[in-house]
């Protein structure tokens, strides 16, 4: 993942992380309020989902309205869905 992309959960509730960038994926894990993780640079086509890295180390998805990116999710780089 590129240095300098992180991202914070900004909801006051656990946040999935899941397989694919839709809520029709499996659920891998879940995140904390405030937790921050790293993101891979790359979003969904619709920028409503991001892509992130978890502090285990699982590659996921999370919607982009419930974390605190620090830049545009439109200025990520686009994967197929």
């Amino acid at each position: 993942a590129p240095s300098g992309l992180q991202a914070q959960v900004t909801g006051a509730v656990v946040l999935n992380v899941r397989r694919g960038a839709s809520t029709q994926f499996e659920v891998l894990t879940q995140l904390q309020p405030c937790a921050t993780v790293q993101m891979t640079g790359f979003r969904s086509a619709d920028s409503q989902w991001v892509q992130i890295v978890t502090p285990n180390g699982q590659t996921g998805w999370v919607s982009a309205q419930y974390v605190s990116t620090g830049m545009p999710v439109s200025s990520l780089s686009t994967v197929a869905r």
